[in-house]
């Protein structure tokens, strides 16, 4: 995967999940010791509020400092790992639940906190008393209030490490558990992106052997699903539609080859049979017609294989004017006199108006209707018929060619527009052709900007049905 796509997306990825898990983590580190700050702040106060009950009962009794209130005092520092000290009005240290050799007993504690607690009620604070601690502390102050006025301050103390050891567990669970994802995800991740990558690698490889020109491949990850399953599928298609391209066009070659050769064989021939002197004088006007019907063909031909080129690239240019569509009809028909008379082809004029004019280019419609209905006349059978049609629907001109000859198959249809194709391959000299009459219908109706649809039965003939605009 090395500095292939895959890799480096796999490493942004890599590097976003783990900068996101660092400040995950101290996110939820932060709220944690927060959370526990705020809750042993609160567990502070909450002792502070009964050890006042308490030493308000002792004031009234004179008895402050009798072993209950002692008692009292002593286990509920005990009991939540605290330093309590008791301070009159003057801050002085009345009473201190530390040890004797601690005792700080008549020093004075002199700190904001503790003038704030009597003009605003309890506090609660992080901060540093530097003459009795070396690090940070929490301090929580209750007043101690009686008889409508202050009588002193429950002062309670914990260094911050005396509860770190709780919110270090924790902070462990938290970072075990970010780890154990972290690891899932990173493994997930890379599984995928291997895959990934695999997949791509098949896809690059295949790619590569179809412009190679081998459109046999077919990538077997187009089962995969997805967009990626979706995109080898569509390279499937395209290698198939690829392969049969290229088969049109070596049967176009071949095809091309012939219709090029047969003519110019006939007319290198002739010309030197009549070098030659082998035929005679009084035949040669016959031959040399031959000569010229042949050369005819080729130009055909040439002008054809040019045109589309040119409609194909958009550079023909397409000169609309007003002209009679049913006149123009009967122009081409009249073309076709010779063969639909061989045959004994019914025609059948169906023409919802006597004139409908239509605007389109009549040079490039005349030719659309010369290879419509010169295929119909090529491929009906004697005594077949041809309708013609035209009809207007709402602004546009409909106009149908069909005939009753052998139909296009099913498995035909589909490829009838592409360029060189031949949907007859068994078909005789009098139906021969080059494969781009209909391709050069398609092109020129669609630089009309309008449709045209074939609908066709094997055994019962073929209808072409085109759109115009009305004039």
């Amino acid at each position: 995967m090395h500095n292939s796509f895959t890799s480096k997306f796999f490493l942004i990825h890599t590097f976003i999940t783990f900068f996101l898990f660092f400040v995950l983590l101290a996110i939820f580190s932060s709220m944690i010791s927060s959370h526990f700050i705020k809750e042993r702040q609160q567990v502070m106060i909450n002792e502070s509020i009964i050890l006042n009950q308490k030493i308000d009962q002792s004031l009234l009794t004179s008895q402050m400092k009798s072993i209950s209130f002692l008692y009292h005092f002593s286990i509920i520092s005990r009991t939540i790992n605290v330093r309590t000290l008791i301070l009159d009005l003057d801050s002085v240290i009345l009473l201190d639940s530390a040890k004797e050799d601690t005792n700080i007993e008549g020093y004075s504690l002199v700190t904001p906190i503790i003038s704030k607690t009597f003009k605003t009620g309890p506090q609660k604070d992080v901060c540093t008393l530097d003459a009795f601690y070396s690090e940070d502390v929490l301090i929580t102050t209750y007043p101690i209030y009686n008889n409508y006025s202050f009588k002193g301050v429950i002062v309670m103390i914990t260094p911050l490490s005396s509860f770190k050891e709780g919110a270090n567990k924790f902070y462990h669970l938290l970072f075990a558990s970010l780890m154990f994802f972290l690891l899932i995800t990173y493994l997930s991740t890379y599984i995928f992106f291997r895959h990934i990558h695999n997949v791509l690698s098949d896809l690059n490889t295949s790619v590569l052997r179809i412009t190679g020109g081998d459109f046999t491949t077919e990538i077997a990850s187009s089962n995969t699903g997805g967009d990626i399953g979706q995109l080898s599928t569509n390279i499937n298609h395209m290698a198939s539609e690829l392969s049969k391209s290229e088969q049109m066009r070596k049967d176009f070659i071949s095809n091309i080859s012939h219709d090029f050769l047969s003519p110019l064989t006939s007319i290198s021939g002739f010309i030197q049979a009549i070098l030659d002197g082998t035929i005679p004088h009084e035949k040669e006007n016959k031959y040399l017609q031959i000569i010229l019907d042949e050369a005819k063909h080729l130009t055909k031909l040439t002008n054809d294989i040019l045109l589309l080129g040119k409609i194909e690239g958009d550079i023909i240019q397409i000169h609309k004017s007003q002209f009679d569509i049913n006149e123009m009809l009967k122009m081409v028909l009249e073309q076709f006199e010779q063969i639909i008379t061989k045959k004994n082809i019914i025609i059948t004029l169906l023409f919802s108006q006597e004139e409908i004019f239509v605007y389109a280019d009549i040079n490039q419609i005349r030719r659309v209707l010369t290879n419509l209905i010169g295929n119909a006349t090529k491929f009906c059978h004697k005594n077949d018929s041809i309708v013609l049609e035209t009809s207007i629907d709402y602004k546009s001109v409909k106009i149908r060619i069909e005939d009753s000859g052998p139909g296009i198959s099913p498995d035909n249809i589909p490829y009838i527009w592409d360029r060189f194709h031949k949907a007859d391959h068994s078909r005789g000299k009098d139906k021969g052709g080059n494969g781009l009459g209909l391709s050069i219908v398609r092109e020129i109706i669609k630089s009309h900007d309008e449709e045209i649809f074939v609908y066709s039965k094997e055994g019962e003939g073929t209808s072409f049905i085109f759109t115009l605009p009305l004039s």
